[in-house]
């Protein structure tokens, strides 16, 4: 299937993941893009006719690409999602915390591996790395960690320092915990991703704060508090809504399906992409 993408106004190709989003956009040229892929199935209504024509063409609905098709869209752009795994709508083990180890090696993990090193002895180790909607945040530990400040000043990067980070942080919480919500200096409550102390404590996991205690460590009951040292011991929030995992497939693009000028489709791995300057005449790149 051959996607086209051709406009006089300027138009992006962006690869998304929870690490960085490369866009490729056009500069004084018109450039008409070509988009091979394969395609099976769609998020929502696959019958919806999908345009020849996208302001933004996003390949990889994970973590980050939802968020994407969530905000271009609003902003009322023609959207194409190719994501090359399944949607985890109606998965089960997805949803359940509990079925963490159930998703490794799953036709939701990329079943990613380490090269050898002697650090693990000369093993390889599993990489755990989401294959559907939603990426990672389907598929990771549900920690609701967001690091120190010190982590993000560490960097001396203009608008990436902890204060600036630490209001994006607020801005996207929704923090469901009363006692949490209480601390309006680092926790929010009016965005999209759900934080929320786990439900069930394992007898286990107590006695192993209590012996850390004993041990002479310091308890932290909130490790996003930032105006304590993040060292010791407690209890992680997780990215969870009344127990149930809360990935950005669930968080921002279920929401996003709903508009007509998004259009997302599962099962559609990209396998190239060329530009070609408008008139031909060599003027155009590719890339596999």
């Amino acid at each position: 299937l051959i996607w086209q993408h051709e406009h006089s106004r300027p138009h992006s190709v962006l690869f998304a993941s929870s690490v960085f989003v490369a866009s490729f956009a056009s500069m004084s040229a018109r450039w008409l893009l070509l988009l091979a892929t394969h395609c099976s199935a769609a998020l929502r209504n696959p019958f919806r006719a999908a345009p020849t024509h996208f302001d933004y063409i996003i390949v990889g609905g994970g973590t980050a690409g939802c968020v994407l098709a969530d905000r271009l869209s609003a902003a009322s752009k023609q959207v194409l999602v190719l994501e090359p795994g399944p949607s985890p709508a109606a998965e089960l083990k997805i949803a359940a915390p509990v079925a963490l180890t159930k998703l490794f090696g799953s036709e939701y993990d990329w079943g990613f591996r380490s090269a050898p090193a002697p650090g693990t002895a000369g093993r390889e180790v599993h990489l755990c790395r989401g294959k559907c909607l939603g990426g990672s945040s389907a598929t990771n530990a549900l920690l609701y960690l967001r690091g120190t400040a010190a982590d993000f000043d560490g960097w001396g990067l203009d608008g990436w320092g902890s204060e600036a980070m630490l209001a994006s942080f607020l801005a996207v919480e929704a923090q469901r915990d009363a006692a949490f919500r209480t601390d309006a200096l680092h926790h929010g409550s009016g965005g999209a991703v759900p934080a929320e102390t786990p439900r069930y404590a394992n007898p286990l996991s107590e006695r192993f704060l209590e012996a850390a205690a004993q041990a002479g460590h310091p308890s932290n009951a909130d490790f996003n508090d930032w105006s304590r040292p993040q060292a010791g011991v407690g209890r992680f929030q997780l990215t969870t809504r009344r127990g149930r995992r809360a990935h950005s497939a669930a968080t921002h693009l279920r929401r996003a399906a709903r508009r007509p000028n998004l259009h997302v489709r599962c099962g559609c791995a990209a396998t190239r992409l060329l530009l070609e300057a408008e008139g031909g005449g060599g003027g155009g790149g590719g890339m596999p």
